[in-house]
């Protein structure tokens, strides 16, 4: 029987994947790896994945005291 699952796929370079990847150990919403700079993913994990993809950038940004 075939089963169907409604995904996005996501174009990202190198560095933005490897956060993603890392998230997907977390959430296991990665449906499938395609390529350097592609993979297809669960389509109701999107939001979330958008917002702690922003919580990682934030956290890994440079600030200073001005």
């Amino acid at each position: 029987m075939v089963r169907a699952i409604k995904g996005v796929l996501i174009e990202c370079d190198t560095t933005a994947k490897q956060i993603i990847l890392a998230l997907n150990e977390r959430y296991s919403f990665i449906i499938e790896d395609l390529d350097d700079t592609h993979l297809f993913v669960n389509a109701d994990c999107v939001t979330m994945l958008r917002s702690e993809i922003d919580k990682v950038i934030e956290d890994n940004t440079f600030k200073t005291d001005v």
